[in-house]
């Protein structure tokens, strides 16, 4: 059970997240993002969350690119992983601009920095602890 809740609850939670990010995302943006059917906004934040946690070790070597750019080479980088995907769902999940695509992917970082507040007070407690 400990393996379960190390592992793979904070994937699993951010699938959840990133699903309902994505779905809330088109219905408020009035086809901006086209989703056919709630199961493609599903399998987009499957994607998504593939490969933006496939894309991270990448982003950390880049970490003076991205400090001297205040964080937008990572935001560029996450749009045209956002692309992709919708590149590759084409037909059911179509992006109408690469503006869209920032926007979902500042949507989503933003709610899973709000609902990923378990891991922040381990951090804060290890380091008060010290």
């Amino acid at each position: 059970m400990n393996t379960f809740k190390a592992i793979y609850w904070p994937f699993l939670k951010k699938i959840i997240i990133n699903t309902l990010v994505v779905i809330a995302f088109a219905g408020l943006t009035q086809g901006r993002l086209k989703i056919d059917h709630p199961i493609y906004g599903f399998f987009g934040a499957l994607l998504i969350t593939i490969l933006f946690t496939l894309i991270r070790p990448l982003l950390l070597v880049t970490v003076i690119i991205t400090i001297f750019s205040f964080g937008l080479f990572s935001l560029l980088v996450r749009a045209l992983l956002v692309y992709l995907v919708s590149y590759l769902l084409s037909p059911h999940f179509e992006l109408v601009s690469f503006w869209t695509a920032i926007g979902l992917v500042i949507a989503i970082k933003l709610f899973n920095f709000i609902f990923n507040t378990n891991e922040r007070t381990i951090i804060i407690k290890t380091f008060k602890n010290k």
